[in-house]
């Protein structure tokens, strides 16, 4: 509709868009235009400047053997069954 209101007027617009979870945006934009996605230009690096990065993997020391045999679950059943076998 905002395309042929323009033409009307004899204006031709300038549409630019903005998405930072799609895909396909060329495609998207077309489909909300009508004008074919070879006529966007997708821009998809980011030029911001920006901290320097650091990552840190960490493996966790192994449990003692102790806590490594423990029932997992529940904390009100681990308990509860811990009283029923004491019968």
């Amino acid at each position: 509709r905002l395309r042929r209101l323009c033409a009307v007027y004899g204006s031709t617009p300038l549409f630019l868009a903005c998405s930072a979870t799609l895909a396909e945006p060329a495609s998207h934009i077309s489909q909300l235009t009508g004008i074919d996605p070879a006529a966007f230009e997708v821009v998809s690096k980011d030029g911001s400047p920006c901290g320097a990065k650091t990552f840190v993997l960490w493996n966790p020391p192994l449990k003692p053997a102790f806590l490594q045999n423990r029932p997992k679950g529940n904390s009100a059943k681990v308990n509860s069954s811990r009283f029923d076998n004491a019968k």
